[in-house]
């Protein structure tokens, strides 16, 4: 299993394929596991798949608080694509 740090929580997610990254983020009482159909093919396309579950969601740590700013959560998905296979 693959974890990286959002503000101390653990959180999951789940990275197939080389090339340019595609972040695929789930909805709200989801989890990565939603885009499992479309990975194969966007990685056959060439890209290198990110599905990771938010915090408090699938696999990852618990949310003890909301993200005081949209901005927060879009800081950790660009982080995302930061992450070494």
């Amino acid at each position: 299993m693959s974890y990286y740090d959002a503000a101390g929580r653990s959180n999951y997610f789940v990275e197939f394929g080389e090339g340019r990254p595609i972040l695929l983020l789930h909805g709200i009482s989801n989890s990565g596991r939603a885009w499992g159909l479309q990975i194969p093919a966007l990685v056959e396309a060439g890209y290198r798949v990110i599905a990771p579950d938010h915090s408090g969601h699938g696999a990852s740590g618990r949310l003890e608080a909301l993200y005081k700013t949209i901005g927060g959560f879009a800081t950790n998905g660009v982080n995302m694509t930061k992450i070494e296979s």
